[in-house]
């Protein structure tokens, strides 16, 4: 997806620009010294935006400091804590952390200096042409053209690019996208809906109605939805489930999603040695270097690899919302 190309493209060219900066301030070192120093940098920035500015919008402002998610100003946080696994949960890899799928558009904005253009997403499938279109700059359109375009919202309803077109091939045969995601929970064994409502402390379901008792956090409608596919809530499934509620004040997704995401990222906060701001002499960043890293903004990154003379300040919300 073009989308995709054109983030990965910013942070490899943000790796390529530190690369060459590291390189003439040490000319002793190696291509592997250069490699492993400018991607830790890196991967410091990303958790830096991560944390700092993206998940706020995601799970809501409540949650992240319920969970302790967000990034001191200056200096080091040193919250490792050796006892907490890290590791990716098989909950969160096939359901909450695919919420984005419902905030695709059916189209890719393409904002140039003269004209604001879009393409059809079904036929942007691995297909890097738009990206790379206008001598290079593809990547540098697209991007500008997700800052200043409205995402869908976080729901039950999601485009055909891919319910009904996801991968067409030439005899016109298609992927669910929605399904698959269903699917590869029910492969990997994850239990449904109720079963992390009650994990993460919320109201059990036990009827459809939207009362006590029942789908509390569902609109009346999206719980009618539900009572048409399942017999009881116990057999919801966790994307759907989740999907369907109502979001946070403040966030893209509803309590469970909520819960599990934040969850995860602190496991990934506190149990992972390498998080950028721990200060260990061998693995972490000098005082300097780290409050540096805490100047890195997703526009400032926009601007300068996408070559742009001007950007809201938050690409995360609409120019219209600021």
């Amino acid at each position: 997806m073009p989308g995709l190309t054109s983030i990965q493209v910013m942070f490899l060219r943000e790796h390529n620009r530190i690369a060459f900066i590291l390189g003439k301030l040490n000319p002793l070192w190696n291509d592997e010294d250069i490699y492993s120093e400018t991607r830790k940098i890196v991967i410091g920035q990303l958790q830096h935006i991560t944390y700092a500015y993206w998940l706020p919008y995601i799970v809501g402002p409540d949650r992240v400091l319920q969970y302790g998610l967000i990034p001191l100003k200056h200096g080091y946080a040193n919250v490792y804590d050796d006892e907490i696994d890290p590791t990716i949960a098989n909950e969160f890899a096939v359901a909450p952390f695919r919420f984005a799928h419902t905030l695709l558009q059916d189209t890719v904005p393409f904002l140039t200096d003269k004209a604001a253009l879009t393409f059809r997403s079904e036929d942007m499938f691995n297909k890097p042409t738009l990206a790379f279109s206008k001598e290079g700059r593809g990547v540098s359109y697209v991007g500008l053209g997700l800052s200043q375009a409205p995402l869908s919202k976080a729901d039950e309803k999601v485009v055909t690019a891919v319910r009904d077109n996801l991968f067409k091939d030439m005899d016109g045969r298609s992927l669910d996208l929605i399904s698959l995601n269903i699917q590869r929970s029910r492969d990997h064994g994850v239990p449904g809906y109720n079963a992390w409502r009650k994990f993460c402390g919320l109201p059990y379901a036990f009827h459809f109605g939207t009362g006590p008792g029942g789908l509390v956090d569902h609109y009346p409608e999206n719980a009618k939805k539900l009572q048409v596919v399942y017999r009881h809530p116990d057999d919801i499934d966790l994307f759907p489930g989740g999907l369907s509620e109502t979001p946070m004040p403040g966030g893209v997704v509803g309590p469970l999603f909520s819960c599990i995401i934040a969850q995860q990222f602190s496991n990934l906060k506190r149990g992972d040695r390498f998080y950028y701001e721990n200060g260990f002499k061998d693995t972490g960043f000098f005082p300097a270097q780290l409050d540096s890293i805490k100047t890195t903004s997703l526009p400032r990154l926009m601007c300068t690899h996408f070559h742009l003379n001007q950007l809201q300040v938050d690409p995360f919300r609409l120019p219209s919302a600021e």
